[in-house]
């Protein structure tokens, strides 16, 4: 069956990728600790929940970029990359 938990955990990344909190956010949305998070991740997706966040970060960026004019810098700021650089 579905892990609701982990779907929590999942929507949570997808819906605050650019919010601090990170991993640690997810596990509390999901109303797990941090391990039992990692380890249903890990079984359900063959990632880890940090892993998960930065394809959230990413899906968005590429969409920005695509879909708008915005500088690399502006787009990096708004998916919540402390330094612009991370994405490039």
């Amino acid at each position: 069956g579905e892990d609701a938990a982990l779907v929590r955990a999942l929507q949570y990344a997808r819906d605050h990728y650019a919010e601090p909190g990170g991993v640690v956010a997810m596990a509390r949305a999901a109303r797990l600790s941090r391990r039992a998070l990692e380890t249903r991740c890990r079984a359900a997706t063959g990632r880890t929940p940090a892993e998960e966040l930065r394809r959230a970060r990413l899906t968005a960026a590429e969409r920005l970029l695509a879909e708008t004019d915005l500088p690399v810098a502006a787009v990096a700021d708004r998916c919540g990359y402390r330094e612009p650089q991370r994405l490039t």
